[in-house]
């Protein structure tokens, strides 16, 4: 419940200053941190909102706004929630990578991932186009692996415990993998065990990341 209430108010802070950026251009705007010009027609895109850090190449950033200058246009929001790479070296097209943090490394260790990349490119009539990737790498697992993730749940669901975060996200790891009894019971596991708190959030992405990477493929 406190999960659904904050993606509410989240997603109402969001329209309400979407509006406002549409209306006025404003947002910060008069110091965007950062300008990308289209080659040939020379019109710009400005971002515009949170940024987190600037390094040589890239500069990160959640919640902000790229406006089209020359359509005097709000392109696309990135909330809160997402956190983003700038690539400050491309030419041809702005391009932005979405990353994850995910418990996708070594041992399990949870490691920023590149979830979706962002080309931002001009059509013959001046347009925007926006093309969306997903470029997660998912890493392989063994058989020892499966094992525990599945002993684990079936523990779970013998002990009546309440989901414990990252277990959806390993779950999600095997369903990846094309594993399609974890597939069923990562769709199922809001039924079989207590949602709450940042498990609920966990599992909300998991299920998120899995048909956006799905529907990738086909």
């Amino acid at each position: 419940m406190k999960y659904l209430l904050s993606v509410i108010i989240l997603i109402i802070y969001s329209n309400n200053l979407l509006s406002q950026c549409k209306s006025e251009l404003s947002c910060n705007c008069e110091k965007p941190f950062y300008t990308y010009t289209f080659p040939g027609t020379g019109h710009k895109l400005i971002l515009c909102g949170s940024m987190d850090k600037m390094a040589k190449e890239s500069i990160y950033a959640s919640e902000f706004f790229i406006i089209n200058v020359f359509k005097k246009d709000t392109v696309i929001f990135f909330n809160a929630l997402q956190n983003c790479r700038i690539d400050r070296k491309g030419n041809q097209a702005l391009n932005i990578v979405e990353t994850k943090k995910l418990p996708f490394g070594k041992d399990n260790s949870w490691i920023d991932c590149d979830y979706v990349k962002y080309s931002f490119t001009e059509d013959r009539n001046s347009k925007v186009v926006v093309n969306k990737t997903i470029i997660l790498k998912v890493p392989a697992v063994d058989n020892n692996f499966k094992k525990l993730i599945y002993g684990k749940y079936e523990e779970l669901i013998k002990e009546k415990i309440k989901m414990p975060e990252g277990i959806s996200y390993e779950f999600l790891l095997l369903a990846l993998n094309g594993d399609r009894k974890a597939r069923d019971i990562l769709f199922n596991m809001k039924n079989k065990l207590k949602l709450d708190g940042a498990a609920a959030e966990d599992y909300s992405e998991a299920i998120e990341i899995y048909n956006k990477y799905e529907r990738n493929l086909k």
